[in-house]
């Protein structure tokens, strides 16, 4: 599936980016055995980025060769 999308980003600001980030951190522990990177942004700087998405469009890729005729995209959201 090929998906392409534009929307508005905006940076959270602090300490509401911490609040984002403990809440991301703590599902991603639930995960067994799992030690994501993200972890290591807290020796870091790091910035918190709010997308929303305006405008979508899907694609599903089920074809057999790279020459196989694709169908056309499908909007999935246009605010």
């Amino acid at each position: 599936m090929n998906v392409q999308w534009q929307g508005h980003a905006e940076i959270v600001p602090m300490p509401q980016a911490d609040v984002i980030m403990d809440r991301v951190i703590k599902k991603m522990v639930s995960v067994p055995d799992f030690w994501p990177p993200i972890f290591k942004f807290r020796e870091h700087d790091y910035v918190v980025i709010k997308i929303t998405p305006t405008y979508m469009t899907m694609m599903e890729i089920k074809a057999q060769t790279i020459s196989s005729p694709l169908p056309g995209y499908e909007v999935v959201l246009d605010t």
